[in-house]
C-alpha cells in the first residue's frame, strides 16, 4: 500500500470513529475499533503486542515507556489491526519489539500465533527464532 493510500485509510478510520482531531484520542479510537488496552511490564525488549480474535482485539503496551512512546506503540498496534489482521476467527498475536539475539541478528518480530490462551512474551519470542 503506498503512502497516499495509507493516509487516506487513516483519515477514513479517524472520521468513521469520530476521532479526526488533534491530539487524536487514541483510547477512544481503540475502543471504537473493539480494542481493549492494557499497560504492562513487558521488559526492555518489547514495546507492544496485539492479540486478535474475530472482530475484537487487545493491545498491550509497555508501562515503563514514556507516554509519547506508549501512544506511538498503541497507534502501531491499531495499524496492525486495520492493515494486517485476518478476521478468520483463529487467534492472532502481533508482537513488536527490538532486541538482539545471541546470534547477533535483530529480532523485530511481528507475526501471528495460533492456539488458545495468551502465550507469554518469552514463549512467543522463542517461537520466532529461526531453527
Amino acid at each position: 500500500m503506498d503512502r497516499e493510500s495509507l493516509e487516506a485509510k487513516a483519515e477514513k478510520t479517524l472520521r468513521d470513529t469520530d476521532t479526526f482531531r488533534l491530539p487524536v484520542a487514541i483510547d477512544r479510537l481503540a475502543q471504537r475499533l473493539n480494542l481493549t488496552m492494557e499497560a504492562g511490564a513487558l521488559g526492555d525488549d518489547v514495546s507492544g503486542m496485539l492479540i486478535i480474535r474475530g472482530e475484537r482485539g487487545a493491545i498491550g503496551y509497555n508501562s515503563a515507556h514514556v507516554r509519547v512512546r506508549q501512544r506511538f506503540t498503541i497507534a502501531h498496534e491499531i495499524a496492525h489491526f486495520l492493515l494486517h489482521a485476518k478476521r478468520s476467527g483463529k487467534p492472532q498475536l502481533f508482537l513488536d519489539g527490538y532486541m538482539f539475539s545471541p546470534r547477533c541478528y535483530p529480532i523485530a518480530w511481528s507475526g501471528t500465533r495460533r492456539g488458545g490462551g495468551q502465550p507469554t512474551r518469552r514463549r512467543v519470542v522463542d517461537a520466532a527464532e529461526p531453527r
